[in-house]
């Protein structure tokens, strides 16, 4: 599966409709969610560039190191463009 950009969710394009959702808010909304997924992002690759120096560790030194799994947070992400795509489309009918 195909992880979710900071720069996917700012192109990510919604239609303004009369009634619809205040474009200033969803804005602002997906503002800090980019904000965080790309500091979680460098914080991934940190975490990755750490381990690969401790490439001659044992394996209980290993174990202590915990990697986050950030893979739920492309779900996460991806669920909510979703849930607004899918709201964006019940006030155009």
């Amino acid at each position: 599966m195909k992880r979710i950009t900071p720069t996917d969710i700012i192109n990510k394009d919604f239609k303004t409709v009369l009634r619809g959702y205040d474009a200033k808010a969803v804005d602002e909304f997906l503002d800090i969610i980019v904000r965080d997924y790309e500091e979680i992002l460098h914080e991934n690759e940190q975490l990755k560039r750490e381990l690969s120096k401790g490439g001659g560790a044992t394996s209980s030194r290993r174990e202590q190191v915990a990697v986050p799994d950030l893979s739920e947070y492309d779900e996460i992400i991806r669920e909510m463009l979703a849930r607004i795509d899918r709201l964006e489309k019940r006030v155009l009918r």
